[in-house]
């Protein structure tokens, strides 16, 4: 009969606990969802100021490049030669040709020792 009443006594508190951690849980749970909303607001916050920001880029490079296509007209109109763009810098790595020597390795482009 003790064992029985100590065995009843355990599964109340187990009972009990199980109840407490689902409630725990809930809470976690709403907290979670509330943090989540504000992460999420203060995101929409950031992207709402960074499309404005690249909303002026985009306007303001359509502006200048409109201003170059003018110029460009009235240079043209008036008989001035337009010149092509400028050649890149010579250390720039597109100003560069590609040179490919017979010599060289043609995955690696090192050249064979000498044998």
């Amino acid at each position: 009969m003790e064992v029985t009443r100590c065995n009843t006594e355990r599964v109340l508190c187990m009972t009990t606990l199980m109840d407490q951690n689902r409630e725990l849980e809930r809470k976690i749970n709403a907290s979670q969802r509330k943090m989540g909303n504000k992460s999420q607001d203060y995101r929409r916050g950031v992207d709402q100021v960074e499309i404005q920001r690249l909303k002026q880029l985009v306007k303001t490079e359509s502006q200048q490049a409109e201003a170059l296509r003018r110029e460009i007209g009235l240079l043209s109109r008036k008989g001035g030669h337009v010149l092509p763009p400028a050649p890149a810098a010579p250390d720039h790595p597109l100003a560069q040709p590609h040179r490919t020597h017979q010599n060289q390795h043609p995955r690696t482009g090192a050249s064979p020792q000498p044998g």
